[in-house]
């Protein structure tokens, strides 16, 4: 299962929800921030990745992104 074939339809979806969400007027902009989010993470991400795993440790990875995915779990809970 490589991810092309299996994660594609996220872009789908974001963009779906954006559309359904704002009106005409907004969607450019959310539609363009989102693509420049996901552009600028697909290029820092692996590199910051390798460069934690490479000098850290692989344990790392896990230990950043619990404080991020904690933070988002409450933001959702209590918007």
């Amino acid at each position: 299962m490589s991810c092309p074939r299996q994660c594609g339809w996220w872009f789908v979806l974001v963009n779906i929800c954006i559309s359904d969400l704002f009106g005409m007027r907004h969607r450019g902009l959310y539609i363009g921030l989102t693509s420049l989010v996901w552009g600028f993470v697909s290029g820092i991400g692996p590199l910051l990745g390798g460069l934690f795993t490479q000098r850290l440790s692989w344990r790392w990875g896990w230990w950043i992104n619990l404080p991020i995915s904690l933070f988002s779990f409450i933001v959702l809970l209590y918007p």
